[in-house]
């Protein structure tokens, strides 16, 4: 499927329960990226998912599409994710604009502007733990 993730094991379906339209970066490349995300299935079976479910359920993709050292050498495990909105979203569409900065020492953070069709809606904000990959 159309995904940021394409090394992911299949047994994995959060990539392929969101449609990624890519703007700028890409996961595969160091540096701040953007993409277009739209949730394709219903966070609770049966229910359409609200602007704000489909905006928190994307939210925690940021670090997974903006990277500054390679995905297959390092993780890079997100241990909180903090929103803070001016508005509530609209539609079905959310924007991550991210950018990921690293310390030395094995910790980083990934601050990502988020927006709607109508423009922005606020920030999301992952302190992340990196880490070299064993093996």
């Amino acid at each position: 499927p159309d995904t940021p993730f394409p090394d992911f094991p299949a047994s994995w379906h959060y990539p392929a329960a969101i449609e990624w339209r890519p703007v700028h970066g890409s996961s595969a490349d160091p540096g701040p990226a953007a993409i277009w995300t739209r949730v394709r299935v219903p966070l609770i079976d049966g229910e359409v998912p609200t602007p704000l479910q489909r905006l928190a359920v994307v939210a925690d993709s940021a670090n997974g599409i903006s990277n500054e050292l390679p995905l297959d050498r390092f993780l890079f495990v997100p241990t909180a994710l903090q929103l803070t909105l001016h508005r509530h979203p609209v539609g079905e569409w959310i924007l991550l604009d991210a950018r990921t900065s690293l310390a030395g020492d094995g910790i980083g953070a990934t601050v990502a502007e988020l927006h709607d069709a109508s423009g922005a809606v606020g920030t999301g904000v992952q302190p992340l733990l990196v880490q070299a990959r064993k093996g």
